[in-house]
């Protein structure tokens, strides 16, 4: 049985490299490239909160299992797509809406820059939270609410990271 899912690139401006997006379509698989085009206000947190509108954007569009973000500067490893199958099938399993990457020792505590989310436990808990005091920390707190009531929070055998620290 195959999952179906959803790989949306998040790309802070048009001037972000594309490696990741050639990538995927070299791995034969279609992608959504959402373009974060936030206004120049000088406040720091402004393209975090536009991070989460744009994912709870991408996510209202579209009808998949499972919804993968990914940051247009991450660097893809091995058999990458074969491994996100197999680490959604994993969750399926265990039944938890959330599987992210491993991207070595050491795990970011606040966004993640590939991670995937089953869309029904998004839309459940409203999507990502908006607003300058959670920018930045939406996938901790959904994972927060997804250890709270008892399912797992799987990391998966997908390797991926931020490019240039491969």
């Amino acid at each position: 049985m195959r999952t179906e899912f959803e790989l949306v690139v998040l790309q802070p401006n048009e001037s972000t490299s594309t490696d990741v997006m050639r990538e995927l379509a070299s791995l034969g698989s279609g992608f959504t490239l959402v373009q974060l085009n936030e206004p120049a206000m000088g406040h720091a947190a402004i393209d975090l909160v536009f991070t989460a509108l744009a994912r709870n954007q991408a996510v209202q569009r579209t009808a998949a299992d499972w919804v993968v973000f990914l940051d247009a500067t991450i660097a893809l490893h091995g058999p990458w797509l074969q491994e996100l199958q197999y680490d959604l099938h994993n969750a399926d399993a265990l039944d938890s809406p959330i599987s992210v990457a491993d991207d070595g020792p050491v795990w970011d505590v606040g966004r993640r820059a590939d991670i995937a989310y089953r869309r029904t436990f998004l839309d459940d808990n409203g999507g990502f939270p908006v607003g300058p005091d959670f920018a930045g920390q939406e996938d901790l707190l959904l994972g927060l609410r997804c250890l709270s009531t008892g399912r797992p929070l799987v990391r998966g055998r997908r390797r991926s990271e931020p490019a240039g620290r491969a």
